[in-house]
């Protein structure tokens, strides 16, 4: 099954979008991250389909992710 992983440091953001996105758990599985670097640590993990994110974040910010995603994850 496909794995939607979602970038996002506001919480209740991030529960907003998980819940939203919950009623198509048929067609994929959504993954929450509250950082940049949990988002980095997951992908080291399991293998996703889409990201999701968010530019502003603590620690790694969304730009930082998406240059890690070109160079590891193309």
């Amino acid at each position: 099954m496909d794995k939607v992983l979602i970038a996002e440091d506001d919480r209740i953001h991030l529960k907003r979008m998980t819940t939203i996105l919950s009623k198509y758990r048929d067609k994929f599985h959504v993954v929450p991250a509250v950082d940049g670097q949990e988002a980095i640590d997951i992908l080291k993990q399991q293998p996703i389909s889409l990201l999701v994110t968010d530019i502003q974040m603590p620690r790694v910010d969304g730009l930082v992710l998406l240059a890690h995603v070109n160079e590891h994850h193309p």
